[in-house]
């Protein structure tokens, strides 16, 4: 009786591993124990000959072709085991988060690549990133003009949510230092996420309203909150100038007024231009700057008095522009007529002599994750990390036949970037065969002939 109910019992737990039925059947540690008990299964391919060569090589699900684990990405011949028959790998039947596979047949293959060149070109839509390509600034919140030197102090945000502040100074304005992310970053997702920048006892005080918490921004010393001290309270479209003057915005006009309130200078914004929004003044010498916005631009620009003529009845004010940033919030780039951007772009391999015929076409596309960007096969296949940019939102592609290259824009919020690839023709593609794969992870040995009554 004890040896028919054992001798029952294996006979069910054999159907369910059979039928594929859940663990909560078999019992969860026997599920578990098939998992961890999985034998690595052998991979291994003839290697394409294409010298200095990168692979990468996938597994699929050999019924959908779904792309299941990037086995390797990019990897020098060195990180595989040479064999007689070519270099050998091995899997262990999980997917790419780590999690074993259901039993069924697979495919390995893959891609040798030669030697792509990559070139970062151009930074596109953002002046500040273009100069600095570490200050990627998508929102300028505060401007200030600092005493010191008349130079530009500026409070920005940056993608996601976090805060940059930057220094400029002398006649030039150039880039002096800049401070990344040590603002609190919750601070920016308050109630209004406006910040105010004023000088203060030679420090940069930045104050959020209408939280008006203060940091003190010392050049080269860190951000330290002031609690007992907070930013000016002018309003940023008002800015005392020089000889006791005040420059006052009004209704997108921005004029100088004496201390018994006579106009003195204006400035109205061109047709079709961004309309002025903030004013920062010196008090020494005739230099402003402004923070000027539309739906499709944001610019600071620097301003230097030149002269004021009379024209008629009408005064007429004189500006150089010393200094100007935008920044394009809608930019996105639309390539060219040679060089359409699209999701995807088919090109043309060259031979590979170990297995001559026509050409192989590949589709390959622009992808990425929170790591960066990659350039990749149509089904996902990474054949090349472009950048280890974080936080990026969209990634293009696009196939430039007059200089048989590739152009790549990735993008974060901020702005773009563009890069150049050459050589991506010069790749081949190689099969490492069928895998079956079981519930302890080797391969279905073939079927022995039967014998003969």
């Amino acid at each position: 009786m004890f040896e028919r109910d054992v001798r029952r019992f294996v006979w069910w737990v054999v159907v369910a591993a059979g039928l594929g039925l859940p663990d909560t059947i078999l019992g969860q540690e026997t599920g578990k124990a098939a998992v961890a008990e999985r034998a690595k299964v052998a991979v291994s391919f003839l290697p394409p000959p294409i010298e200095t060569a990168t692979y990468s090589l996938g597994i699929y699900e050999a019924k959908s072709h779904k792309l299941v684990r990037h086995l390797y990405e990019a990897a020098p011949a060195s990180a595989f085991t040479t064999g007689l028959n070519g270099l050998i790998t091995s899997w262990d039947g999980k997917d790419d988060d780590g999690k074993a596979v259901p039993p069924g047949r697979y495919n390995a293959r893959g891609y040798a690549v030669g030697a792509l060149k990559v070139e970062g070109k151009n930074i596109l839509g953002n002046d500040w990133a273009a100069d600095n390509e570490s200050l990627r600034i998508s929102r300028v919140q505060a401007i200030a003009l600092v005493p010191e030197d008349n130079g530009l102090a500026i409070v920005g945000t940056t993608p996601p949510a976090r805060v940059q502040v930057a220094r400029y100074g002398g006649e030039k304005c150039e880039l002096l230092w800049q401070k990344a992310n040590e603002l609190p970053p919750a601070k920016v997702g308050a109630a209004s996420g406006k910040f105010t920048l004023s000088v203060q006892a030679d420090a940069l005080v930045a104050a959020e309203a209408p939280v008006r918490e203060a940091y003190r921004l010392a050049d080269g010393g860190k951000i330290v909150p002031v609690p007992n001290l907070s930013a000016s309270d002018e309003a940023t479209t008002t800015s005392s100038g020089k000889e006791g003057t005040t420059w006052k915005i009004e209704e997108g006009v921005l004029g100088q007024y004496s201390a018994g309130g006579e106009r003195l200078r204006s400035l109205a914004p061109k047709e079709n231009e961004p309309i002025p929004v903030a004013v920062a003044a010196s008090k020494s010498a005739d230099r402003l700057f402004l923070l000027e916005e539309s739906k499709d631009v944001q610019r600071v620009r620097g301003l230097s008095w030149k002269e004021t003529t009379k024209e008629g009845d009408k005064t007429v004010s004189t500006w150089t522009t010393f200094f100007e940033n935008s920044i394009h919030p809608n930019f996105t780039p639309i390539g060219t007529d040679n060089a359409p951007l699209t999701a995807q772009t088919e090109i043309t391999l060259v031979e590979n002599p170990l297995a001559p015929g026509k050409p192989e076409r590949l589709k390959l596309a622009a992808t990425f994750d929170a790591k960066g960007s990659y350039l990749a096969t149509a089904d996902g296949l990474r054949l090349r990390q472009i950048s280890q940019r974080p936080n990026l939102r969209a990634v293009k592609l696009a196939k430039n036949k007059a200089a048989n290259a590739l152009t790549f824009y990735q993008g974060d919020g901020a702005a773009w970037d563009e890069f150049s690839i050459e050589g991506a023709r010069e790749m081949m593609s190689f099969d490492a065969g069928d895998l079956e794969l079981t519930a302890t992870g080797e391969k279905t040995p073939e079927k022995a002939a039967e014998p003969d009554l």
